[in-house]
């Protein structure tokens, strides 16, 4: 609860920081609230509240035809003065998109940088030095700062970046910015932090180091003596003097000289950039967009994703499928005796090896291409049967791919490229390079791993989506609509060329080579216990994997793979339970 106070007090005051920071550096912009305001309250308009409703919502708004509907209502309210114009004017040069009830002059004076301090120096005396959190000593201070935690709550400082539009039925997500202010890169990353209700504040400042309760001291207490400046026209040494005097305790560490105003104003000028890159368009992302939006998307190269999270995904994909297959017997049982009588009757057939494993593709997969009659007949042989099979796993029909070595490495032929890749790039694959896992280099194909990944029933539903470029963004979901995040992200992804390596990332079981290798130990066990000719053991199978390496495995280590093994296939049997199958 100690920590909870204390994060939640040093959030407050970051806030405070960066709304102040963002103030100063569009202090022109906040000038111009403040006339238009003014403009307002001096007008002869009887509605003068709804009036400056109607203008927060028309600077907020991004979709051009919503944007122009506000705009025609609060010209009306307006008529007959520059009010309309002004603002249209302030909307086209306006980086600081906040509500104008945060930007307001009476909300100013409220969390002025004075009074910030102030309560700031009340937290460090009644925590002791920040070492003893009280909430309730506390409570009155929280209330005071009660509108700094509902901006960071509210995501108030940067919600306002783009207005984004959902069609229920389709799932197509529309996001409307500012393109002179906000690349197409930006808005889908503000997107992604709005819809997602992220912290702004947070993903605002991830590239810096985090403001801790003490360093906010210093920075807060240049805020106020630059207002004093101005307002007073008080020197640094009589602000220092004046500081130490009030606060002598709270002044002890950090404040030796006026050269603590220096310090704290070059953090200050820091935390400005930090705002700029979100206030202002990315220019490296324009020259992108350019590029990016007058060709069609790449498609992402598996050259592009390291060659360990490549390794990781493959090796997942292949523990996956067998997991599945020894999750449900029953259903692989028939396939494996539909299979089998399938290609002896295609031995029959006048055709040569390579026609005759395309004919039994294409009939367990349930396509009607077939020249030879006596193919066609045997596909009609068996359509009831396979049409049963069906009914097992609904949706499904792609049954040529299993029992396929070609296509699906078995477990023994992955432990062996385990273990010869152990030998060759290090226990721990420090060495992994893409040539070490290149056709050239090993017997197994790990490009493929992505299409049988295809096969596999789908109990956590990757997030794809594609989108069309300009404004509005338009997001196009491939095959989960509902989630409206993960769609924009995906979107993110793909313009960024990192979906793919995202993709692989999310198949991968287990980040660590050993978990993996420990995996396939404990599956191979569970598949020669349901489908070998000889009974195993424990020893009988530690005496197989032994064989495939240069020093017998670890005992418990297996135990363990066949613990996790058991679990996963565990895990498959559920899914296919509840939807039928695939």
């Amino acid at each position: 609860m100690v920590i909870d106070i204390q994060e939640r007090i040093t959030k407050i005051f970051e806030t405070g920081i960066y709304y102040h920071a963002a103030l100063q550096k569009y202090k022109s912009q906040v000038e111009g609230i403040d006339y238009l305001e003014k403009m307002v309250m001096q007008s002869s308009i009887p509605a003068k509240t709804d009036l400056w409703n109607a203008i927060n919502l028309y600077l907020i708004e991004h979709h051009p035809y919503k944007a122009q509907q506000i705009y025609f209502v609060l010209a009306g309210k307006a008529a007959h003065t520059d009010i309309p114009r002004y603002v249209r004017m302030m909307k086209l040069d306006r980086n600081l998109v906040l509500s104008l009830d945060i930007l307001s002059e009476a909300f100013r004076n409220k969390l002025s940088a004075e009074s910030l301090l102030e309560n700031y120096f009340s937290v460090h005396h009644l925590t002791k030095g920040f070492t003893v959190f009280d909430e309730q000593a506390l409570a009155d201070i929280l209330q005071k700062l009660r509108p700094l935690e509902l901006i960071r709550k509210n995501n108030l400082l940067f919600c306002n970046r783009i207005s984004c539009q959902i069609d229920k039925q389709s799932g197509y997500i529309s996001v409307y910015y500012d393109d002179k202010k906000t690349s197409f890169r930006q808005a889908l990353k503000w997107a992604v932090a709005v819809v997602g209700k992220q912290d702004g504040l947070t993903t605002l400042s991830e590239g810096k180091t985090a403001l801790t309760l003490k360093s906010c001291a210093g920075i807060l207490a240049a805020f106020a003596f630059e207002s004093q400046r101005k307002t007073l026209g008080i020197g640094k040494q009589q602000f220092f003097k004046q500081l130490c005097d009030k606060y002598p305790y709270e002044t002890e560490v950090g404040f030796a000289d006026t050269r603590f105003i220096t310090r704290a104003q070059e953090k200050i000028d820091e935390i400005k950039n930090v705002i700029t890159q979100f206030y202002e368009i990315n220019k490296e992302d324009k020259a992108r967009e350019v590029f990016s939006f007058s060709e069609q998307p790449q498609i992402e190269s598996l050259d592009n994703v390291d060659p360990h999270t490549r390794l990781k995904s493959a090796l997942s994909i292949y523990v996956n499928y067998h997991a599945w297959f020894l999750a449900d017997p029953e259903l692989f049982r028939a396939l494996y005796t539909i299979r089998t009588a399938i290609d002896t009757d295609l031995q029959g057939c006048k055709r040569n090896e390579a026609q005759r494993n395309s004919d039994l593709l294409s009939i367990l997969n349930g396509m009607n291409i077939f020249d030879d009659p006596d193919v066609a007949a045997i596909k009609q042989k068996y359509a009831a049967v396979l049409e049963k099979l069906n009914e097992l796993s609904p949706g499904f029909k792609s049954w040529g791919y299993f029992f396929c070595e070609d296509f699906v490495p078995s477990l023994p032929g992955t432990i062996v490229l385990f273990s010869q890749l152990k030998k060759s790039c290090g226990d721990d694959f420090s060495q992994l390079t893409h040539a070490d896992i290149s056709p050239e280099k090993i017997h197994i194909d790990l490009k493929k791993a992505i299409v049988i990944n295809m096969l596999l029933p789908q109990q956590n539903m990757f997030t794809a989506a594609g989108y069309g470029a300009g404004n509005p963004a338009k997001i196009v979901p491939h095959n989960n609509k509902e989630d409206v995040v993960g769609n924009i992200q995906a979107a993110l992804d793909l313009f960024d060329g990192h979906l793919l390596r995202h993709y692989l990332s999310h198949v991968t079981l287990d980040n660590k080579l050993k978990k993996l290798e420990e995996l396939l130990w404990g599956m191979h066990y569970h598949y020669e216990k349901a489908w070998g000719a000889v009974k195993i053991t424990d020893d009988k199978c530690l005496q197989q994997i032994d064989a495939w390496y240069d020093e017998p495995v670890s005992v418990s280590r297996f135990q363990q793979g066949k613990k996790s093994a058991r679990e996963l296939i565990n895990s498959f049997m559920l899914p296919m339970k509840n939807a039928g199958g695939h």
